[in-house]
């Protein structure tokens, strides 16, 4: 492999981390400016993104292969002086349908009750919250420590026990089809769900 080839996995790698390095910097200058504007205060920045990349953990590059959590796991980053008691970081269960609901919940806004979503900082048992996945081919829930993936073009399951084995190395499936049986059908439900509401919304257009 040729060191010097712009698309040789070291240096894509390469690349991505150029990036991630310039967008810490813009991050920068914009709290700075905001700073300098005396807007810091009354500014909330919010950084997050639409997808992880893969960097061979399971065999991939990039993104859009699969659901395992080097691609879809994502930043989610709230910058503002007045939130500092809402603590450096939380370890809760949630997705992108949830922003709304907790951005509105952080500036004290109504909340939208058609909206999906809770809120991130909602009182809300640990085991009450989930998050679903989904690219072409297969679907996903992570629920407590569990998370399960159901490849329904290949009628393949994958379970993980993400506390004891974080980096999706053993599928513990075959050792646990009540856990499976209990998520596909979550899965089931959910689609069937998001079918009628997709439908329903078209409605009132």
């Amino acid at each position: 492999m040729d060191p010097k080839d712009p698309k040789s996995p070291k240096n894509q790698f390469r690349c991505y981390l150029r990036c991630l390095w310039r967008v810490d910097s813009l991050m920068r200058e914009l709290c700075k400016e905001l700073g300098r504007l005396g807007l810091a205060d009354d500014t909330l920045v919010v950084l997050t993104a639409d997808h992880g990349e893969a960097w061979g953990q399971h065999k991939w590059l990039l993104h859009g292969h699969s659901l395992f959590e080097e691609e879809i796991r994502v930043p989610l980053i709230f910058i503002s002086p007045r939130l500092a008691h809402l603590g450096p970081r939380r370890e809760v269960i949630g997705s992108h349908i949830d922003l709304w609901a907790t951005l509105t919940d952080v500036c004290g806004l109504p909340f939208d009750p058609r909206w999906q979503g809770r809120s991130l900082f909602a009182d809300i048992p640990s085991e009450e919250r989930r998050a679903y996945f989904y690219r072409g081919g297969s679907l996903g829930v992570r629920e407590g420590k569990y998370k399960y993936i159901w490849e329904y073009d290949k009628m393949r399951e994958m379970l993980y026990d993400l506390e004891q084995d974080p980096n999706e190395r053993r599928n513990i499936a075959v050792d646990n089809p009540d856990i499976c049986k209990a998520q596909r059908l979550r899965l089931k439900h959910w689609t069937q769900y998001q079918n009628r509401l997709v439908k329903d919304r078209l409605k009132e257009k």
